[in-house]
This record gives structure tokens, sequence and C-alpha cells, in this order.
């Protein structure tokens, strides 16, 4: 997938040049960048056919890095990241221009930031669509030809340019061509009635019915009502609607087929939303949000549905607990692995998770690093309902108590995983004391959270959604800013010591008890 198609080109619509000096070689593969570019000699480049034949808001801008990548690997089908690979070593000739090489993704790393908050996608052998990268080349400036989005890792080993295309997330509707008010208007309509899909997804989930699909096959619509025991016609009338949002393919004879979408809804696909399709419209969190509006004047809304708290809520009806459990083992964002990868647990002996649910955390850092030993504290409940293959032959012990009284001591890293989120600062601040009372002085604490953008235009959509589901459950609970958790730890006795970025939407908060 590349620009220099005869659709692609009958596509692009100049709106507006952009020309920048860039220091690049003498190349014929360098007039491949874009259909409109010159790369010759030390030229000024000048992509000015940009692709914008959905709407004029569509176009986000493009990015140029100088330099020589040494692979980079573009999704399997079903995955949108693009992953670029660049070489410690021997790239520009000196480590200078390997920390200019950088500071230049940085720079346009922190431009794209800015002006939206997804960027660098692509869909695999699909047509132009707003929200994806729609054009990838690394050019030989040697005169070879330019490596094409494929599947496999591809390596350019002389100097070459990275161009970029960036577009804003797709809507459905971006694709209809109405004017952009009647747009905002239809677009606005969906969102307003987005409870209706997430309710469909959870009937789907509850009845198994991805699972039930062959993952590159299909069944018909009565195959699928009479082995889940439901009417046909009401079966056809809501996998059609899914369908019309890309969950399922519904063909006009009645078969059904998996989509990359659907295929997400499978218990076998690794980080499955099978899980989160349950829980989010389960009884409890359904009726708190329906008492919403009462939070904004100080009360908790799943208090005002259920008359009881969301713990005791979940100790009274276990089937949603663990649902709850299922779905925070495999939380899309892939928070446990990317835990494991982003921090160094090699020194640690013991490693205690603090309401760390299943273990799931712990069975990804242990399986990393085969040396140490895990503790999980949690309420009596979930502690009961760890299975003894959960237990990695016994590397990982489970203890029932509350880190509201006291936690287990002899740890070398207590660890609050997407724990402080659930609570208000009052008893973050309790929770926190608790910790540093059991930790001696070379302990660690690691908290493991999304860190909240003050800036919605620059944050993650579901970041605030986590922060809103706070505020139902226990209305004054929240997500947080850096400067918050700062807050809240040197008042609790400890000292931050670092924030660390990691594979996933949340980051690692690392404290140490103060002096």
């Amino acid at each position: 997938m590349g620009l220099s198609g005869q659709g692609e080109r009958d596509s692009l619509r100049v709106l507006k040049p952009f020309a920048w000096k860039r220091d690049v070689d003498s190349s014929p593969g360098g007039e491949h960048l874009l259909d409109h570019a010159q790369a010759q000699g030390k030229p000024e480049v000048q992509p000015h056919g940009i692709a914008d034949h959905l709407s004029r808001e569509a176009v986000v801008g493009i990015a140029t890095v100088a330099g020589r990548l040494q692979a980079f690997r573009m999704p399997a089908a079903g995955d949108r990241r693009v992953t670029l690979t660049m070489p410690y070593e021997d790239t520009f000739g000196s480590s200078d221009g390997l920390t200019g090489a950088y500071i230049i993704l940085a720079v346009v790393a922190f431009m794209a930031l800015r002006a939206a908050p997804s960027f660098f996608r692509e869909v695999r052998n699909a047509p132009p669509t707003p929200g994806f990268l729609v054009g990838v080349r690394v050019c030989s400036a040697s005169g070879g030809s330019c490596s094409e989005p494929s599947s496999s890792w591809r390596s350019c080993r002389s100097r070459g340019v990275f161009v970029a295309m960036m577009f804003p997330p797709a809507s459905p509707l971006q694709s209809t061509g109405l004017p952009t008010p009647d747009r905002d208007r239809e677009e606005l309509d969906l969102l307003l009635r987005g409870f209706q899909v997430s309710r469909m997804l959870r009937l789907v989930a509850d009845l198994g019915v991805a699972d039930k699909i062959p993952t590159d096959g299909h069944l018909t619509v009565q195959e699928l009502a009479t082995t889940c025991a439901v009417l046909s016609e009401q079966m056809l009338r809501v996998l059609r609607a899914l369908a019309s949002l890309q969950i399922f393919q519904v063909s006009a004879d009645g078969k059904v087929a998996h989509t990359p979408r659907s295929r997400l809804l499978r218990t076998d696909t690794p980080n499955s939303l099978h899980h989160a399709a349950r829980f989010w419209t389960g009884r409890g969190s359904w009726g708190a949000w329906g008492m919403l509006d009462v939070a904004m004047t100080g009360g908790i809304p799943h208090e005002a549905a259920w008359n009881m708290s969301r713990f005791d809520y979940l100790r009274q009806h276990p089937d949603e607990a663990r649902i709850f459990d299922a779905m925070m083992a495999n939380y899309p964002d892939n928070r446990h692995a990317a835990i494991a990868d982003g921090y160094d647990f090699s020194g640690a002996g013991l490693i205690e998770d603090i309401g760390g649910g299943n273990g799931a955390t712990l069975r990804h850092i242990l399986t990393r690093f085969p040396t140490a030993r895990g503790l999980v504290f949690d309420r009596e409940d979930v502690i009961n309902a760890i299975l003894p293959q959960d237990t990695m032959q016994g590397r990982i012990s489970a203890q029932a108590g509350s880190f509201f009284d006291a936690v287990p001591g002899g740890a070398d890293i207590y660890m609050l995983i997407f724990v402080l989120h659930n609570w208000d600062d009052e008893a973050c601040l309790h929770i926190l004391r608790t910790c540093r009372a059991a930790m001696s002085p070379h302990a660690l604490l690691l908290i493991g959270d999304q860190i909240l953008e003050p800036d919605p235009a620059l944050g993650r959509v579901a970041t605030y959604l986590i922060d809103m589901q706070m505020m139902a459950m226990f209305g004054c609970a929240r997500e947080r800013t850096e400067a918050e958790f700062r807050s809240l730890l040197e008042q609790s006795g400890f000292s931050l010591l670092r924030v660390i970025p990691i594979a996933s939407p949340a980051s690692l908060i690392e404290a140490a008890p103060a002096a």
C-alpha cells in the first residue's frame, strides 16, 4: 500500500503546499517519497499532493525524518500498530548523529501528539481510510527501490527518508460525504446511542457467539440461534446491527462470519475483549451509571443504585466479581506484560502485589524473572477464587486481608497496580501509609496507574472514561495527574523517584520511603 497507485493518485487533491529543507542524498528512489515530491541532491522537498478526499479536516500533517532506518515492521492482519526500529550503531557515523536522529523523532512525535491523540496507523492491504497511515516509504539513497509496507521485515542499509501521512481517528460517518454540520449531528447521534451497542455486545458475549463461529469459517444465523437456544429472527437482528459497525459479517443469505473486531470477542484471543463486554454493562455497573447525576452533588452513584458500596456488592455477587477479575486479567491495554517488560525486577527476592486480584501481573513478572517470588494480597473472596494452577508451582503465595489495616512485611517491592484510582485522596493516603509502615528502608513502591493528562486534547479518550467509571462506582475516586500522585506520596512518607512509561497507557511510578 503506497501512494503511487493510479486510483490513489486520482483521489489526491492539492490542499496546501508544505515545504522544508532536508539533507537528502541524490537518489532516484527519492522520487517515490510522494507522487509530487522531488528529492535530488539537497533540494527543497515539497510534498503537496495530500490525500484528503473525504474531508479537509482529515489532514493532520506530514512528518519527514532524515536518517537511515535499519528496519521497519508493518502489522499483521488485524493489528494497527506500525513499529519502527532504529539501529544503535553505525547509523549516522557518530553518536552525535544518532542523538540528532532521535531528537528529530521526538520532535515529530511531539508535534503529532499536539495535533491529535492517535497517529501512525495503517490497515494492511486496505484502501486509504481516515484514521490510518496511508503512505510509508523507506527510500534507498543509493538508487534502490522503496520498500513498501508488508507484514515482513524490510531493511534499508543506506541513507533514506521516512515519510508518514497521518490522519485523525476514523469514523464510519466520515465516508458519507455529508457536510461537516450534518456529519457532526449524525456522529453525535451515534454517540448518544452508544449504550445500545454496549448492551448488544454484552448479549453476544454472554451467549458466547464469537467462540461458536469458526475463526476462518461461518455459521448460519439459524445454526447460531439453535446453538445458543434463542430465536433466529432476534439473533439476526442483533448481529445485523453489530455488523453495521464491522463487528461480525452477516451476508444476505444469513451466513455469519468473523471480522477483525468480532475476533477480539473470542475467549482464546490474547487480551480478549470478551470479559470487558460482559463487565461494562453488567448489572452493578449498569445500575450505577443510571444514577450518575447524584455524583454532581457529592453522592456515590453505585451506592444510590444498590444501597451498598461497590466492593460489598461484588462480595454479594461473586459471578460479577469473577467477570471483573477476568477482565482485569485480560485487559486490552496489555498492562500486565507491559509492567513485566518495562521494569527491572531482577534484584527482587519477594514482590508483593497489594490488591493484586488473581495474580495476573505477578505471573507475567515471575515468568520473565525466574528467581523472584510473589505474594498476592487481597480481599478474602478474591484470594479464595485463585486457582492452584495460577500459583506457578508455589512461587506465588496468597494472603487475605485489608490494606486499610496492615499489609505483610518483608518484600523488596510493593506494588499497587490500578488500586489507588479506586479511592479518594483520604483513602489513598491511608493505603500508602499502611504500605509505608510495612516497608524496610530499602524497599521500593511501584504504583501502576494511568496518569491523567490535564488537557483532554492531548489525552486518551479511554483514560477520561475510566475516570468517569471511578466517579460512577466510588464518587470521589479518580484518575490523577503526576502532580497529584507526587502530592499523595509526599504526604504519606514517600519520595517519588521517577515515572516510567511502559508499552501501555499506564505508567509505573517508582517511590521510596522518605529519609
